[in-house]
């Protein structure tokens, strides 16, 4: 089955508690899973929720605790989705705090799907993902490319999310610091 555009704007929709087939509503974290690994997605959809005591997790919650304090507001949450940083002065941007700049593009995705859902509600926001360790900030502006995207990843993230079990496991360098580790070596 191929989701229409009706599907996809009721699974992005602010506010709307209504389900694709039982599974779990299409976040920011669902969209950074995919362009880290699809099996990622399929365990996020179907709520095996990620071991939350390794060593990455514990450090990414103590930055996003202690990193940027007074610089804005902190988890703000848009639809289901929660923003790390929001800064509202001329231009509204939204920040996601990491703590490397390895495997940054799914981090870049996950920020240009906020400014998707923001765009969709007419606000218009620029994105920083930000990288305290390293010094550095990756502006991350919206684009029609973003546009065109968005409904197209939605589309194969419900795809996966339909599958009966999850995609077959493919080992990737990052996969020994994974959260879900566990589940894929059962």
């Amino acid at each position: 089955m191929t989701p229409d555009d009706n599907t996809i704007e009721r699974v992005t929709q602010p506010g709307n508690i209504e389900l694709f087939d039982r599974k779990r509503r299409i976040t920011g974290v669902t969209i950074q899973y995919y362009y880290s690994c699809h099996r990622e997605v399929w365990f996020y959809t179907h709520f095996f929720d990620p071991e939350q005591n390794t060593n990455d997790m514990k450090l990414g919650r103590m930055l996003h605790e202690k990193a940027y304090k007074g610089k804005g507001k902190r988890s703000i949450s848009i639809g289901d989705s929660v923003v790390d940083l929001l800064q509202n002065g001329k231009t509204i941007i939204i920040s996601e705090v990491v703590k490397s700049s390895k495997l940054i593009q799914p981090k870049i995705k996950q920020l240009q799907y906020y400014l998707w859902l923001l765009r969709k509600q007419g606000i218009h926001a620029k994105g920083l993902v930000r990288v305290p360790k390293e010094r550095k900030k990756i502006t991350v502006p919206y684009s029609e490319e973003i546009e065109n995207e968005m409904p197209r990843i939605i589309q194969d993230i419900l795809r996966i999310a339909g599958l009966p079990i999850p995609p077959e496991y493919s080992p990737k360098p990052y996969c020994k610091n994974c959260a879900y580790k566990e589940f894929c070596e059962a």
